[in-house]
């Protein structure tokens, strides 16, 4: 009998060795989600960023979002592929600098509204367009309402930290009109005077609100830096978050100095 038992505890070893290598290699369900907590907590550390880690169960990490600069990087990359637990890691990121990086959080529950619900709106360049702008050139923007007669705010981020108000503004014919529901729109081709490209050049944002009733009354200032529209922005948007007819979209484009 002794000797029996001893056999069979000779054969139970190599398969309990066994299990606990594929353990080692795979992670439990418990370690994945161990890791998973420790990568979004190491993501939380970047400002304007929105990062999401994708764990496998062999230990794999795939990193995707954006930084506001690529300069962080090498710091993201260190503090991820020294975790434990992390056998391999990739990261396939954008650069949004301030502000584009703000305001997208600010904009994206209203964006995914509109793109969820099919609401409509829309925003593009000049048809056929590419979005690489170079100096001198006249930007005109074509829009499409979104499901419902409303009102459009149209902005410019600028590569430097500024924004200017396309729409409304008394450049535009029928400036602040209501707009009906699905209608195409333009901004910058019927005015005289429009915008033309000029430094400083780089990454730029344009975004589009659609909502019922004015978001607020009459015209802003044309230019003005986005430090102080952003907070007040937030304020008007987050008064509205039960509005159903309310939606965003928002479109990046590059600019450069004439060839």
């Amino acid at each position: 009998m002794k000797s029996l038992l001893k056999a069979v505890a000779l054969l139970a070893l190599p398969i309990l060795a066994g299990y606990l290598a594929w353990l080692g290699l795979s992670g439990s369900p418990q370690d994945t989600a161990t890791l998973a907590q420790r990568l979004n907590q190491e993501l939380q550390g970047y400002h304007c960023a929105e990062l999401v880690a994708n764990v496998g169960a062999d230990g794999a990490v795939r990193v995707v979002g954006h930084l506001p600069r690529m300069e962080d990087l090498p710091r993201l990359r260190q503090s991820i592929e020294s975790l434990p637990g992390v056998k391999v890691a990739e990261f396939e990121l954008a650069v949004r600098i301030w502000p584009h990086c703000e305001t997208l959080a600010l904009l994206k529950p209203w964006r995914e509204r509109n793109l969820d619900g099919r609401h409509g709106l829309a925003i593009k360049p000049d048809t056929g367009h590419p979005l690489l702008f170079t100096e001198g050139e006249r930007i005109v923007i074509r829009l499409q309402q979104a499901d419902f007669d409303g009102y459009l705010y149209v902005d410019y981020y600028t590569a430097d930290g500024n924004v200017i108000h396309l729409y409304p503004n008394r450049r535009e014919p029928d400036s602040g009109r209501q707009i009906r529901a699905g209608e195409n729109f333009t901004v910058g081709e019927r005015s005289p005077k429009g915008w033309e490209i000029g430094p400083p050049f780089g990454q730029e944002l344009i975004s589009a609100i659609a909502v019922a009733t004015p978001l607020y009354p009459g015209e802003r200032a044309e230019f003005e830096p986005a430090a102080a529209y952003l907070p007040q922005l937030r304020q008007l948007l987050e008064a509205r978050r039960d509005d159903p007819a309310l939606a965003a979209d928002f479109l990046f484009l590059e600019t450069a100095p004439a060839p």
